[in-house]
């Protein structure tokens, strides 16, 4: 679905899915134009056809504008739990001892 307004000022956009859609206040979205990452919104406010959400994250440069696609976030990011053991390489071994 997709960002139908943006206000720069509040940092507030208001999405084109509501409750009808299950949407829910405290989910957490992605919002990408041309298939580049640029912002994560928190739902905030939510009514049957639409729902507001505040801007909690925007890449440098950018700013989120109507039509940006918008998608769910990954159910370990919205938790909070990612596992960073994955992505971090563990610390090296320390040095021998003299």
């Amino acid at each position: 679905f997709e960002v139908r307004a943006s206000d720069v000022a509040t940092g507030i956009v208001v999405l084109s899915r509501g409750s009808k859609a299950g949407i829910k206040e405290g989910e957490i979205f992605s919002v990408s134009r041309t298939g580049e990452h640029i912002a994560f919104v928190k739902v905030v406010r939510v009514w049957a056809d639409y729902s507001g959400a505040e801007i909690v994250e925007l890449l440098a440069g950018n700013s989120v504008q109507p039509r940006d696609l918008v998608q769910p976030v990954p159910a370990e990011k919205d938790s909070g739990k990612l596992d960073v053991k994955d992505k971090v390489p563990p610390p090296p071994p320390p040095p021998p001892a003299d």
